[in-house]
């Protein structure tokens, strides 16, 4: 039963997150609404309906491609 309600949490998460980024993109296109505030709840929507197991994968592809990233620009500056 439990595995039940977690996976129910995760579902409620992500159309809540759907939701919110629908209003925040439309706010962002049409000026009668804000869009920003929309898109930061989307987010942490999104956030808690992931598994701790995907927020590390998520975290480590993001950390790999900062390092790339930044070992680039220090090869333009000449850091490197």
């Amino acid at each position: 039963m439990n595995g039940y309600i977690k996976d129910a949490t995760k579902i409620i998460f992500y159309v809540l997150g759907s939701i919110f980024l629908i209003l925040g993109i439309i706010g962002v296109l049409l000026p009668i609404i804000p869009g920003i505030p929309f898109l930061i709840i989307s987010v942490l929507f999104f956030a808690a309906g992931m598994t701790r197991r995907k927020r590390k994968e998520f975290k480590k592809k993001i950390n790999r491609e900062v390092k790339k990233e930044v070992g680039k620009v220090e090869k333009v500056v000449g850091l490197k």
